[in-house]
């Protein structure tokens, strides 16, 4: 299992996204397939994001794997 650190970019925009799409949680966590305490815990970086978790989430968001790590301030999938 490859893992992503949870570092402040990731959280911080994923909970960016959250906010702008008026989703919560619970709707995201379900959405990766995980469940709501350990997406909490990601988010608070008390664990750390699968590469997985990271496809997922861009999926669901539909912003690029870069945009959300940090590596690239472009949120469309190239």
């Amino acid at each position: 299992m490859v893992l992503v650190e949870s570092h402040g970019d990731t959280s911080v925009r994923v909970r960016k996204l959250i906010r702008k799409n008026r989703l919560t949680q619970k709707d995201v966590a379900a959405e990766i397939g995980i469940s709501q305490q350990l997406f909490t815990n990601k988010l608070h970086g008390r664990a750390n994001y699968t590469l997985r978790d990271i496809s997922r989430l861009a999926k669901v968001f539909d912003v690029s794997i870069d945009y959300l790590v940090g590596r690239s301030d472009a949120k469309e999938v190239a």
